[in-house]
């Protein structure tokens, strides 16, 4: 029905559509303000901030530096079953569905065959009739120069929530196909590999974690498809590489760099590709020197041993808990020719990959503690209360026993992860239960804090101090096996915060 004409009006039709007729579904995305600057900006500022995040990464791999798009882009991404997430260059957002209480009508102007409003009527202001008209154009009469036709009905929106990568489906595709060495590569052949796109559209994260992704899980791209590198073939390379340091008496820090991948890679048969990278990215990095060389590989032993702490791990505390001295025996033979000063091992490196039992929090620990006091304390004064010490690590450490619990076997759901430590552990300090929160909270204490409340209940105790020095896990020196004192008030109580689950 077309509303009454008038030659001076200054009304404008309000057209619906009949049920008969299609419509586009729309839906409003509200915007976070770093998303709204980040489109608001122009070229040129994009352009200068991403030249300033290059100039600020250092280690990266060639082929992972290939991975970046655009910073501009925004991208949807996700399978047909998954809840759908938006990236930036950066970040990655989920896409939250959140209802309104009103209505909200989204209509669009259009031209009804002749210009919209004079310039004479602008002037004067146009009204909307609050009658609707027919939806056909022909129902409304040419003497109103523009209609609003309504679009769509929108009764809820869309929000970004900033959250943690979800990297654990890059492994999940990548695992089968895993490279295991030239050897092997037969085989591999018949399994599904992935390209760097199709892994970009299905895993859901920014191209940034991604690509960090990539570094942390070891995966490099091999004859056009994205592929990682085993552990064992990974192990091999490094000890291939400690070998060809101690032949040639290389320091760590200036390993010549073509002719030790060359020679590592023909002695040791092994993918002149998959040895630089491992030793150029993962484990080392590239530095320009003034030699005959030219470029020199900085190797990070750091990363080393942190590697060989975990394989050694999953080998032998994997079934069941072993003696931490067994461990840290096992951890010094695995390294063999690398030169670390006894007592420079730590298993806290490990953090996030292991559980040390009995808990601190337990009755049992305190026991053992004061158990490996007791030779110490027996040498010293005769007065009536004995000076406070340190236990004897040696004697420690073969009570206490440690398991491997990696993180990466938790659930991503944040209350689905503590219902999951909570089987693992009743209760839990602060300080053991952050390692496993990391990947969800990306280390911010706030967030984690906020998770913890949310998801557990927490109460204070009071617990000796002693009882919370982490130090007691790192391996034993010399001195410590001699039984020297290092004087610590170890009978002061503190207040903790011990978390356990709200509901058993």
């Amino acid at each position: 029905m077309a509303l009454p004409s008038s030659s001076t009006s200054t009304t404008i039709p309000l057209c619906t559509a009949p049920p008969s007729t299609s419509t586009t579904l729309y839906h409003l995305l509200e915007l976070p303000d770093e998303i709204a600057s980040l489109i608001e900006r122009s070229p040129s500022d994009r352009t200068g901030e991403k030249k300033r995040k290059s100039d600020e990464v250092g280690d990266v791999a060639e082929t992972s530096k290939k991975t970046c798009l655009p910073q501009t882009r925004l991208t949807i991404k996700g399978r047909r079953d998954d809840n759908a997430v938006l990236t930036t260059s950066d970040k990655t957002y989920s896409l939250r569905t959140v209802s309104q209480s009103n209505s909200l009508l989204l209509f669009s102007l259009e031209s009804n065959g002749s210009p919209l409003i004079p310039n004479r009527k602008r002037e004067e202001g146009v009204t909307i009739q609050g009658r609707a008209a027919s939806s056909a154009a022909g129902g409304v009469s040419n003497e109103y120069a523009c209609r609003l036709d309504l679009k769509s009905n929108i009764t809820d929106t869309l929000e970004l929530v900033l959250i943690p990568p979800r990297l654990e489906r890059l492994a999940e595709l990548l695992r089968p196909s895993v490279y295991l060495g030239e050897e092997e590569e037969e085989e591999q052949t018949s399994k599904r590999l992935y390209t760097l796109r199709e892994i970009r559209s299905v895993v859901q994260a920014s191209d940034e974690e991604l690509e960090k992704g990539f570094h942390d899980h070891r995966v490099m791209e091999l004859d056009g498809y994205c592929r990682q590198v085993s552990e064992a073939q990974l192990s091999c390379i490094l000890k291939a590489t400690l070998n060809h340091m101690d032949l040639h008496s290389y320091l760590p820090g200036k390993v010549p760099r073509e002719s030790s991948l060359l020679s590592i890679s023909k002695e040791y048969d092994l993918r002149y590709e998959v040895v630089r990278e491992t030793l150029c990215s993962w484990f080392g990095s590239d530095r320009s020197e003034e030699s005959e060389e030219g470029k020199v590989i900085e190797l990070k032993m750091d990363k080393i041993i942190r590697f060989t702490g975990l394989e050694v791990l999953r080998k032998v505390a994997t079934s069941q808990a072993v003696p931490l001295a067994e461990f840290y025996r096992c951890w010094r033979e695995e390294l063999g020719q690398v030169q670390v000063p006894r007592g420079n091992l730590d298993v806290r490196v490990l953090k996030g990959e292991y559980l040390v039992h009995p808990s601190p929090l337990e009755e049992t620990y305190r026991s053992i503690v004061h158990r490996s006091l007791l030779p110490l304390r027996s040498k010293s004064s005769s007065s009536k209360r004995p000076p406070p010490s340190t236990p004897r690590l040696d004697l420690l450490q073969e009570e206490l026993k440690i398991r491997s619990q990696p993180r990466s076997n938790l659930p991503l759901d944040p209350m689905e992860r503590l219902r999951t430590l909570f089987s693992w552990r009743s209760k839990w300090s602060l300080e053991e239960i952050s390692p496993f929160l990391e990947d969800l909270t990306s280390a911010n204490a706030k967030s984690r804090d906020a998770m913890l409340l949310k998801w557990s209940r927490v109460s204070k105790v009071k617990v000796e101090r002693i009882l919370l020095d982490q130090e007691l896990l790192r391996e034993t020196e010399e001195e410590d096996q001699a039984g020297k004192d290092r004087w610590r008030e170890d009978e002061v109580l503190v207040d903790v915060n011990v978390y356990s689950a709200r509901v058993k």
